[in-house]
């Protein structure tokens, strides 16, 4: 049993990453003057709950670079990013 305990525990560490998913949104928010960048991120892991993420920017660059950041702490997540590009 001991055996198969540490086994499950290398397979977990092999893992770890796989199935993260991030979703996130930039927008323009005319309120604060500022684009905002929002989203959640799961590790996959069903009734584990999500992790929030929120951030202001000057421009919709920035913005997206900060989304891209995630990839650099969660390198085997799949990262989709919907940018809000409609302009009143």
């Amino acid at each position: 049993m001991k055996h198969i305990n540490r086994l499950l525990q290398a397979a977990r560490k092999a893992t770890k990453g796989q199935g993260t998913k991030i979703i996130a949104f930039i927008e323009y928010s005319p309120m604060i003057e500022a684009y905002t960048a929002t989203g959640s991120i799961w590790n996959g892991v069903k009734g584990a709950g999500v992790e929030r993420f929120y951030s202001e920017h000057s421009t919709a660059e920035e913005a997206e670079s900060a989304c891209n950041a995630l990839q650099d702490k969660y390198p085997e997540a799949e990262i989709v990013v919907f940018v809000d590009s409609v302009e009143e």
